[in-house]
């Protein structure tokens, strides 16, 4: 194990609940604008997951207003950095209609 897989490890949050592609989640990211902060909360599905470890990236997309809209987000990004999300429906699988 080299020294960057280390400093990795401890970077890695454990209280992000397990979500894959599909699941409805609910993503809540610190706005900072000028002296004020404030917690804006962002809804939809799992579209994508990317890389692993600290640098893994998760995209998310809802339909706002008629228009498609996508975010990426860190999944290991610490709490005070701003990212916390929260399971809402899991991907049940099967088929189409």
């Amino acid at each position: 194990m080299n020294i960057i897989d280390i400093i990795e490890k401890e970077g890695l949050r454990s209280d992000i609940p397990d979500f894959n592609i599909g699941d409805d989640i609910r993503v809540y990211y610190k706005i900072i604008e000028g002296n004020r902060e404030r917690i804006q909360a962002y809804e939809g599905t799992v579209i994508a997951r990317r890389g692993g470890s600290i640098r893994e990236t998760f995209t998310v997309r809802r339909i706002s207003f008629g228009i498609g809209v996508r975010v990426i987000g860190l999944v290991g990004i610490s709490r005070r950095q701003g990212i916390v999300c929260d399971l809402l429906h899991p991907y049940a699988g099967g088929g189409g209609a």
